[in-house]
């Protein structure tokens, strides 16, 4: 496929597996915050906005030669997502291969309140990070206007409306898109103002390894 496609990266499924052998009734968001990966192009070729994903994809050589590794300070993670972006500036082709399928394994205490708080959080710092990396400052500020007017008029009302008719599903949905456009906003504010907002200890806590040492705290929730 990649030669077919003259790709040099390909990306595929990644399809969740639950380790307590229970399935959940998780929305399209939270399943994304989990780890899983499905493109719905038909053509194989990646949508602008989606990118392959590091744990499962196929890189060709000359693409780290050109592009150099992945960016191992971003405490936030989202190394990969760096790395492809880049990879596509620099010309580079990818596609998506539907046949291929990669099983992400996931531990009962990721499903539940406080880790999708988390994975929401640290998800939208890093979407800010990504933005100011490969954008303007003046974008990040006009993104976080549009996220925070998307979180009050669209996503507020919705989860409302959700947690009225007893739709869980759909009620974490929208508290997850909207951490993710809280977190968004004071990253935002960070890079606009440094020194006024700091929030030190606010992002030490959204890093990517800082899961680690709060394993116990998510499985007692």
């Amino acid at each position: 496929m990649a030669e077919a496609m003259g790709a040099s990266c390909v990306g595929s499924r990644r399809v969740l597996r639950f380790m307590d052998g229970l399935e959940r009734n998780l929305s399209r968001t939270c399943r994304g915050l989990l780890g899983e990966h499905v493109c719905d192009a038909p053509d194989g070729r990646y949508p602008s906005k989606l990118f392959p994903e590091g744990g499962s994809a196929l890189i060709a050589r000359h693409v780290f030669d050109r592009v150099g590794y992945f960016e191992e300070s971003l405490e936030l993670g989202g190394y990969d997502t760096d790395f492809f972006r880049a990879a596509r500036s620099a010309g580079f082709r990818d596609c998506y291969a539907h046949e291929a399928v990669v099983y992400h394994l996931i531990p009962a205490y990721r499903v539940g309140l406080e880790y999708f708080r988390w994975a929401s959080l640290r998800m939208g710092a890093n979407f800010a990070r990504m933005d100011r990396r490969f954008g303007t400052l003046t974008g990040v500020a006009l993104k976080s206007i549009a996220r925070i007017g998307q979180a009050i008029i669209v996503h507020l009302p919705l989860m409302a409306a959700a947690h009225v008719k007893g739709d869980a599903s759909e009620t974490m949905q929208r508290k997850c898109l909207l951490w993710r456009a809280h977190a968004y906003a004071r990253q935002a504010l960070h890079f606009m103002m440094p020194n006024l907002c700091k929030q030190a200890g606010f992002f030490r806590s959204l890093e990517f390894r800082a899961e680690r040492t709060s394993v116990m705290a998510f499985r007692h929730q």
